[in-house]
């Protein structure tokens, strides 16, 4: 109980200031839709990661995922009957939030329990969910500004760009690099070795996956790969 409570009472300090720092942003700053959109995704995308950098088990950092998950999404419902709400948070289509909270927490929070829980590998999800969560962000982004070739290939989803795709894989590298060695749980050689391996993985199945999937299918060939190689 005290380590549940312990990686609670962090985390709701990390939301704490997270969403601070986004109402500041929104509130005072003409921040594009789009980039509000991927500030939310950061929080989220961040909020696993963290937990299990905090946390000295795998039980809080699942049980928490999904109780954020079970818990938001009837607020958030309620929250939808506020006209503003679909435009203060920057989505897409009615009901964005509460379903990306589901698709971010229940799948991180599986891959918490296999990967930390039981293969004892934290930092496997650590590496596996910022890699895919930065490389999407910048897939995206530099996809949305300067994808010009789109991608022809019948097992992609050609509303994606190359530039994208290689902007995407290029974050995927550096930022499985930077967590690989921030972490210290390989040597600097190893950790090299599989960040080159991932990232490709990571930007491909980004490439190959639709209609929004890429939150339950990276992070999983992420971890998979990272986990195989570290068994090695």
């Amino acid at each position: 109980m005290e380590a549940f409570i312990d990686c609670l009472t962090k985390y709701l300090i990390y939301l704490a200031v997270c969403i601070t720092i986004l109402l500041f942003f929104r509130l005072t700053r003409n921040v594009p839709q789009h980039v509000f959109r991927k500030m939310l995704h950061y929080v989220a995308m961040t909020s696993v990661p963290f937990m299990i950098l905090v946390s000295e088990s795998w039980i809080p950092v699942t049980v928490i995922a999904v109780a954020v998950a079970v818990v938001a999404y009837p607020l958030l419902a309620l929250g939808e009957k506020w006209k503003g709400f679909s435009h203060f948070f920057a989505e897409k289509r009615d009901g964005e939030i509460k379903r990306s909270l589901l698709d971010l927490f229940l799948p991180q929070a599986v891959l918490t329990a296999v990967f930390y829980g039981w293969l004892n590998l934290p930092y496997v999800v650590v590496a596996g969910v910022l890699t895919w969560g930065v490389g999407d962000t910048f897939a995206a982004l530099i996809g949305i500004r300067y994808g010009k070739h789109k991608v022809q290939l019948k097992c992609a989803d050609q509303k994606k760009s190359w530039e994208g795709t290689l902007a995407g894989g290029a974050a995927a590298f550096i930022t499985c690099l930077a967590v690989l060695l921030l972490t210290g749980a390989y040597t600097p050689a190893k950790s090299l070795l599989l960040a080159l391996l991932t990232a490709p993985v990571s930007a491909g199945v980004e490439l190959c996956t639709k209609n929004g999937n890429d939150t339950y299918t990276v992070p999983a060939a992420d971890c998979l790969v990272l986990a195989v190689l570290s068994l090695l």
